[in-house]
């Protein structure tokens, strides 16, 4: 429950937007795509920001303190990696705080076993770390599809918009690929 001031009744909701992402690994994006998506995010996060900004300026009567806007992934390798970068570039975007919330089919440990250089397994521990928060689904490596769907459901159930990086193709299954 949120805390009220003296004499404030209801309580007011901060203002708060989440921003998930969904889309395809780096097998699929192609060669020089990680530049252009990233700079695409960027954009796409800036104007969100901005018009939080502008939302607060005209609107600030009807919201409680602070303004946030979260990233959701599950920061696989690829499209969840690159806007999460964007997303950390920003921190602090004007008066919007720019957070990480993550959502693993498994635990931390059983999925960072799907990256296969250490360098990855590194900055997955790196972003999970400095993330707001972390939802670990029961998922297990048995049912890995159902895991990896549940976890993409999850994203998008906790998101407000959702940035969805496709090259256009049919689907790799369930995982992204």
């Amino acid at each position: 429950m949120a805390n009220l001031r003296d004499g404030e009744h209801p309580p007011k909701p901060p203002l708060a937007l989440a921003v998930g992402v969904i889309g395809h690994r780096p097998n699929r994006l192609g060669e020089g795509a990680a530049t252009r998506i990233a700079a695409d995010v960027d954009v796409a996060l800036a104007g969100m920001a901005d018009a939080m900004a502008a939302a607060r300026t005209r609107h600030g009567a009807v919201f409680g303190e602070g303004t946030v806007l979260s990233l959701v992934t599950s920061l696989a390798e690829g499209a969840d990696r690159i806007a999460a970068r964007a997303m950390a570039a920003r921190q602090k975007s004007g008066d919007v705080t720019c957070v990480l919330d993550v959502v693993l089919p498994f635990t931390a440990e059983i999925f960072a076993a799907d990256f296969t250089e250490e360098s990855s397994r590194e900055e997955f521990k790196g972003m999970l770390a400095g993330a707001r928060a972390v939802l670990e689904l029961p998922g297990e490596r048995a049912a890995e599809a159902s895991a990896y769907e549940a976890a993409a459901y999850t994203v998008l159930e906790q998101s407000d918009i959702v940035l969805a990086v496709w090259d256009g193709g049919p689907s790799g299954g369930r995982r992204g690929a």
